[in-house]
């Protein structure tokens, strides 16, 4: 019998089935994930949007946040200290945190209230296409921003390589549903 967390299963057969794309794949479903979120009416309409800076297994929006830019909106990513996560706009070069992701230094960029973001780009290891909740690497860190946050404005966007689909997944009642899911390919 499998006695291990359901989530944590959902979240080793997730990469595996990442570590399966290859790398031309990956770079041609990120480009049309890219083009996919400028072409919303939720990101049309963003002023702040809140993104992340990807692993290397995660959706690569590096074209997106040049995009979103060059367009003038703010664009924030996360900053995580204490249990917590914080969104700020950076303000001169990124540093890599504990887990070796690179943020805004906290020091000398701006600080970016959940109230002023219109649009939160969230990564994923796995998603469930029906509830559009998403399975994250465990931390919580999201969920948790999610639910203290409670803005009704922002729009939540799950991206993510369709081979992470997941129907059925496991969610707990805390965890907040995203509005939207985007893959390189129709759901």
């Amino acid at each position: 019998m499998n006695s291990q967390n359901p989530k944590s299963h959902q979240r080793q057969l997730a990469r595996a089935r990442i570590a399966e794309l290859s790398p031309e794949y990956r770079k041609s479903a990120d480009a049309t994930i890219c083009t996919k979120l400028t072409q919303l009416p939720a990101y049309q309409s963003a002023q702040t949007i809140a993104s992340y800076q990807p692993l290397p297994d995660e959706v690569d929006l590096t074209q997106f946040h040049q995009f979103a830019l060059s367009a003038g909106k703010t664009l924030a990513f996360p900053v995580t200290s204490n249990n917590s996560m914080q969104f700020f706009a950076p303000k001169g070069s990124l540093i890599k945190n504990l887990f070796q992701i690179p943020e805004p230094n906290p020091k000398t960029s701006q600080l970016i209230h959940p109230d002023q973001i219109d649009l939160i780009i969230l990564p994923c290891r796995a998603f469930d296409p029906a509830t559009k909740h998403r399975l994250g690497r465990g931390a919580g860190y999201y969920d948790r921003f999610l639910s203290a946050s409670k803005n009704s404005k922002t729009h939540l966007i799950i991206v993510a390589y369709h081979t992470q689909s997941t129907p059925n997944l496991p969610h707990d009642p805390h965890d907040v549903p995203a509005h939207q899911v985007i893959t390189e390919l129709p759901l």
